[in-house]
């Protein structure tokens, strides 16, 4: 029997990999596909190889899974720090099984979020009528100068997270403030 990953051979309980997933969706997929296989009994007869996220970061030099989601999540190579390799010596345990699921699904959903910009010396924003830039203070804290026309200005300190955090949608980041205001 086949399903889109794998081969099954019921008479030994195991599973093999019939192509390498070659995007993250793809990665999650299999790897996904992987784990329910495995909560009905069945093995894999490699580890690597039926893992969708190990066919695109396994790698066996110094930077082994780097860029794997996992990894970013645990800080560890291999899926160390995961349920599943915590609790390694019972392999056939399926509420471990269900665990290593139920975590992996956590980290793809971790891994979707949009990952929140971070401020850059000389970005501008507008809020309403008016013009910011982020500068860089000393202490190396990122803060805006509300720019009004003429000299003068003010440094209105504006916590970052307002633009970069959950009220980003107060600012607005523009290429041209210049253009901005001509537009106007």
């Amino acid at each position: 029997m086949e399903t889109e990953w794998f081969r099954i051979e019921f008479g030994e309980n195991t599973f093999s990999s019939k192509e390498r997933a070659t995007t993250l969706e793809e990665g999650w997929v299999k790897t996904e596909e992987k784990w329910e296989l495995m909560k009905l009994g069945l093995r894999p007869t490699s580890h690597g190889e039926c893992c969708g996220l190990c066919n695109l970061f396994l790698r066996t030099d110094d930077n082994a899974c780097d860029g794997c989601p996992i990894k970013n999540h645990t800080g560890a190579a291999g899926c160390h720090k995961t349920p599943y390799v915590i609790w390694m010596p019972s392999q056939s345990d399926k509420n471990i099984i269900q665990e290593e699921i139920d975590f992996l699904r956590k980290v793809k959903g971790e891994s979707q979020k949009p990952k929140l910009e971070t401020p850059k010396y000389g970005d501008h924003y507008y809020r309403g009528n008016e013009l910011y830039v982020v500068t860089l203070l000393k202490g190396g804290k990122y803060v805006l100068v509300n720019i009004h026309w003429g000299s003068q200005y003010s440094v209105e300190s504006i916590d970052p997270n307002r633009i970069f955090g959950s009220d980003r949608e107060e600012f607005t980041k523009i290429d041209s403030p210049i253009r901005y205001f001509w537009d106007k």
